[in-house]
């Protein structure tokens, strides 16, 4: 059996052509369907991830932020917690009247032992009221002297009556990193309140503020808690950076770059937005402010590291519904698979069947008593049974070489042409012509002339009687 075309396939069976359209619409349907729903699941796991992410850099960033709050809260306490114990002149007066250094700092230490044990604390300096130094104790034993940013602060302290936290800032002389509490001592007296005296509680942010802010909950290799201030027309950054060897206090950026987070921190905008940081890379940043400070805090992490677990999970969502592609396809494929098999396996009995048929009738056309000639589509004889060469007076061999032109008599090939075109159109036809012989004699007959098709080939069957 010859191997079919696509085209040819198609044509063969109707039925199975219905059933592989059929099947292809489905399959086609099921494709659109799986990738539908892939995309929609993709779209939404990805918001949800994208959403749970940030979401996790904001928890972060307000947790920070309470724990700097309550840190700043207790600072404070323990100033509203010391201002009493000074809050005589007489303490004051009997401190400055004790002329021995160690004398003087024994009593004083006796006095903020409790502050003092705090290992927050790096010092605590009591001061008169024009910031001259009455006692000290501190982890060096080595007096301070206030600097300018320190005499500022005292003053404002001092006019405005309350204690306050300063911002962390650079020692000139030690280049170490302190942060402040500015306590003023103030008496009650008949003519009202009277700031007498100053005490200045030092604390070093590197025992807790900037182990705190600089710790990151959970695993991360770019996640970093920044906090920041504003000062002057730069964001300065006030803890170390995770990916810088500058200390403290010691990097800022312009305060006007609109891609920064640290940038839009000091220019007010809270919430989560994605940008480029210090080190130009990109990331996504939640910022939040310190209640009660000028101070802004940042949780940051890279971009790629956030997004990471959305594109592997595309990828995940996307072989999935590869897969099921792939394996409706193998289930459609399997299918048709079976009724092609099916249509093959039926053509082939139908070929052993007609073959037995052929021999009986060629044997019965063969030694049939009409003639009985069989032309391909282009009007060539295929086969002639032996009536056929005995009227014609040829041999086998010699008639399977002849065209149905041969047999005709000269001027019957245009009646011949329309004959043939109406049995093509109807399928059979019969009508009058004249033939002729091997020695050029004619006669005339009746044809009965049928169209149809053998093995996807056209075919004419002429069954031809003598009327002389």
């Amino acid at each position: 059996m010859p191997v079919l075309s696509l085209k040819e396939f198609f044509a063969a069976d109707s039925s199975l052509r219905r059933s592989i359209y059929k099947l292809s619409l489905v399959y086609l349907i099921l494709v659109v369907f799986i990738g539908l729903a892939g995309y929609s699941y993709y779209i939404n796991s990805r918001k949800a991830l994208i959403f749970e992410r940030k979401n996790k850099l904001s928890i972060i960033a307000e947790l920070k932020v309470n724990q700097i709050s309550n840190w700043r809260y207790e600072r404070l306490s323990d100033a509203d917690e010391i201002m009493p114990i000074f809050a005589s002149s007489s303490v004051l007066r009997r401190l400055s009247e004790l002329s021995g250094k160690e004398e003087r700092q024994k009593a004083f230490y006796e006095l903020v032992r409790q502050f003092y044990d705090d290992p927050e604390y790096e010092g605590i300096y009591l001061y008169s009221k024009n910031l001259k130094e009455i006692a000290f104790k501190n982890k060096s034993g080595q007096s301070s002297e206030l600097n300018k940013f320190a005499k500022e602060m005292a003053l404002v302290s001092i006019s405005e009556r309350r204690p306050f936290l300063s911002d962390p800032y650079a020692n000139s002389l030690n280049k170490s990193v302190y942060l402040d509490i500015y306590v003023p001592v103030i008496e009650d007296t008949a003519k009202g309140k009277a700031v007498i005296g100053l005490i200045i509680l030092r604390i070093d942010p590197n025992k807790f503020l900037f182990p705190f802010i600089q710790s990151w909950p959970g695993v991360s290799k770019s996640g970093e808690t920044l906090l920041v201030k504003k000062e002057n027309d730069k964001v300065l950054f006030l803890n170390k950076l995770k990916f810088s060897d500058q200390p403290s206090l010691s990097f800022s950026l312009p305060a006007n770059l609109g891609n920064l987070p640290a940038a839009m921190a000091v220019q007010g905008f809270e919430g989560v937005m994605e940008g480029m940081d210090y080190r130009k890379m990109p990331v996504v940043a939640a910022i939040k402010s310190v209640p009660q400070a000028q101070w802004k805090l940042i949780a940051k992490a890279d971009r790629n590291e956030i997004y990471t677990p959305v594109e592997t999970n595309g990828l995940l969502i996307g072989g999935v519904a590869l897969g099921l592609v792939l394996t409706a396809g193998a289930l459609i494929g399997l299918i048709w698979y079976g009724q092609i098999a099916a249509f093959y396996r039926k053509q082939y009995e139908t070929e052993a069947e007609h073959k037995v048929i052929a021999r009986r009738c060629e044997d019965l056309l063969r030694y049939a008593n009409v003639i009985i000639i069989v032309f391909s589509d282009d009007m060539r004889v295929v086969e002639a049974n032996d009536k056929a060469t005995r009227a014609y007076q040829y041999t086998p061999v010699e008639i399977l070489q002849l065209h149905l032109r041969d047999l005709q008599a000269p001027g019957t090939f245009d009646q011949l042409e329309a004959e043939l075109k109406i049995a093509r159109e109807k399928g059979d036809h019969i009508f009058n012509t004249v033939h002729k012989r091997k020695d050029g004699s004619t006669f005339h007959v009746e044809m009965i002339m049928q169209h149809f098709v053998i093995e996807w080939n056209y075919y004419f069957q002429a069954v031809i009687r003598e009327l002389t």
